[in-house]
């Protein structure tokens, strides 16, 4: 198992982040990890995804929401092939803190093809998104 996580701090209530997060269709305006998201936030929808990594190339998966929480938390499940081969649970953590949100971005990855995989290549893409929608929320709130 290899677990990913990044946060940011964003001057804006969860329920102004979650909105963002939660609107998939506006996905390819502002974030620059998750280029594509199609699909309906609620729990056990299935969900397309294309995620460009940080060298450029494009990767795409199905998932299925498995934490739907408003306001607070939201994963889904994706894996190549079989969940055995390699799967991600990719969530998204939201506190409320004194300043607005404390946004944590977290994946768990487990498979048989995980050691030959270089997982921590997507961290600078976690940051670039988490970025993004500090970005976006905060101007929408502003």
């Amino acid at each position: 198992m290899k677990n990913l996580e990044v946060s940011i701090d964003i001057e804006a209530p969860p329920d102004s982040v979650w909105q963002v997060l939660t609107d998939f269709a506006q996905y390819p305006a502002w974030n620059p990890f998750i280029v594509s998201l199609t699909g309906i936030a609620a729990p056990g929808e299935t969900l397309q995804e294309i995620v460009r990594q940080p060298d450029g190339k494009q990767l795409q998966f199905t998932s299925r929401i498995v934490i739907y929480e408003p306001a607070k938390h939201l994963a889904w499940d994706g894996y190549f092939g079989a969940p055995f081969l390699f799967m991600g649970r990719h969530e998204f953590i939201l506190e409320s803190a004194p300043f607005g949100t404390r946004f944590t971005q977290r994946e768990r990855f487990t498979g048989l093809m995980l050691p030959f995989l270089n997982i921590d290549s997507v961290l600078p893409g976690y940051r670039h998104m988490n970025d993004a929608l500090k970005k976006r929320v905060e101007s929408l709130s502003g």
